[in-house]
């Protein structure tokens, strides 16, 4: 069975090049290991990039509770991390996050 025959490039015809190349990456498990280097680049060293200090302070809080989280969102769409992680920080850091955290706290006595 050649190429043009085969699977992967019925999905580079019809569904492009990115789905494509997912569909390969996941059949020859070349995505496993990607994600085994992505996921502390993604974690560790990414947000000292893109945060400023105060930030990566909250972070560095966050990523010490919510590691395996963390890393469950990174292996399953790395993108989804990298665009919404100082949009997540800076609402960590608002007024009406810490509001609605201490009533919760005070509702349940956490």
């Amino acid at each position: 069975m050649g190429f043009y025959n085969s699977k992967a490039f019925k999905i580079l015809k019809q569904d492009g090049i990115v789905k494509s190349l997912n569909y390969f990456f996941r059949k020859h498990e070349i995505l496993s290991i990607f994600n085994q280097l992505l996921i502390p680049f993604l974690i560790y060293i990414y947000p000292k990039i893109i945060l400023d200090r105060k930030q990566h302070v909250s972070f560095i809080a966050l990523r010490r509770k919510f590691i395996d989280n963390y890393k469950r969102i990174v292996s399953i769409d790395p993108m989804f991390f990298k665009n919404n992680l100082k949009k997540h920080v800076e609402w960590l850091e608002s007024d009406i996050f810490k509001q609605e955290y201490i009533e919760l706290v005070k509702k349940y006595n956490v």
